[in-house]
């Protein structure tokens, strides 16, 4: 989560659920205890920012230690399944892409950046960020065309729709990436055991001392 998809909750979400003066305890998370974050929740709701001490995670949010962290580290094992770990320092290379081009619309090799979706920080290995691959094209995919050719209404009804290609392309792209994520955390979830959530709740739930009478 980043400081934009806080905003987002706070502004769509968390302000539905207060009705009245509250207090918003919230850990150390950068997007959540910013200026930024503290002033988002304070104009769109009535609550006001409570940072939790340092390192008190364990104690304030057992679930998220007990259940997130292992979901987390299942969703991170099966994105990585997923995708070929790039080796330091290495170069990236042609690769021939027989799909429309994202530049220019056309079947061709092209150069493009694909993004993929994190669920919550990027996952790098030294220099090398696997949140993009990079792929790079044996030729250019430019349309170098001169001044005439450019003020031709038929040049312009062809980039109309090469436009709309690329559009197309990358709503399928993000579409497709974000039902991959949703279907590696439900399997990352199924995995977890019972005794881990059992336990985890044991823990969250407030256990009283008994005096015998």
């Amino acid at each position: 989560m980043d400081s934009t998809v806080w905003s987002f909750y706070a502004r769509e979400l968390f302000r539905y659920e207060v009705d009245a003066p509250s207090v918003l305890m919230l850990d150390n998370f950068d997007a959540h205890v910013c200026e930024e974050g503290i002033n988002v929740v304070a104009e769109t709701t009535s609550a006001i920012v409570c940072q939790l001490p340092a390192n008190s995670t364990a104690v304030f949010q057992p679930l998220d230690v007990g259940v997130m962290d292992p979901l987390k580290e299942n969703i991170t094992a099966k994105w990585l399944a997923d995708i070929s770990v790039p080796e330091e320092d290495s170069q990236p290379t042609a690769v021939e892409d027989e799909s429309a081009c994202r530049k220019c619309g056309l079947v061709e090799l092209c150069v493009c950046w694909e993004e993929c979706v994190c669920w919550d920080e990027c996952v790098c290995y030294g220099d090398a960020c696997l949140c993009y691959e990079e792929f790079i094209c044996l030729k250019s995919c430019e349309i170098d065309m001169d001044m005439d050719a450019r003020s031709d209404p038929r040049s312009n009804v062809a980039a109309d729709e090469q436009q709309s290609v690329r559009n197309r392309q990358t709503t399928n792209q993000a579409a497709e990436k974000r039902l991959a994520a949703i279907i590696r955390t439900i399997e990352a979830w199924e995995e977890l055991s019972e005794d881990v959530i059992v336990k985890s709740f044991q823990k969250a739930i407030p256990m009283y001392p008994t005096v015998d009478v």
